[in-house]
């Protein structure tokens, strides 16, 4: 297991690096804490599948009973026992952009009362 961090725009962001070795897999994950009122689970369940349509690597899981979102991606690892350190930064950047995205979006869902529509498409305006 190997941990890092960084900064975001929002705060600090920490995730995982986890070897398994059958099938032989490098996993990374990264989890904000996001409590949700009951009752808005399908509303963030929504919101999550339109913003998961919009990545391009990894996507977001909501565990509702830990209160965590998770942004997670697999890298193979089929004969090779290293990531090439491209995979990594490619993985690193995906889940910064997606956190930083991701978090205004849950706030105007959960605690704004916007639609999952309004939301992302108040996060990817620019």
């Amino acid at each position: 297991v190997l941990h890092c961090s960084t900064e975001t725009r929002w705060g600090e962001c920490s995730g995982m690096f986890v070897w398994r070795d059958a099938p032989a897999a490098l996993h990374f994950s990264v989890t904000q804490d996001l409590r949700a009122p009951d009752g808005r689970q399908n509303v963030i369940s929504d919101l999550l599948r339109r913003f998961n349509e919009r990545l391009w690597l990894g996507h977001f899981d909501y565990w509702s009973e830990d209160g965590v979102a998770v942004f997670r991606h697999t890298i193979p690892m089929m004969d090779r026992t290293m990531p090439d350190p491209g995979e990594v930064s490619a993985i690193l950047a995906a889940a910064v952009d997606a956190a930083e995205q991701f978090l205004p979006a849950f706030n105007f869902v959960v605690w704004a009362g916007k639609s999952p529509d309004e939301a992302v498409a108040a996060v990817l305006f620019d």
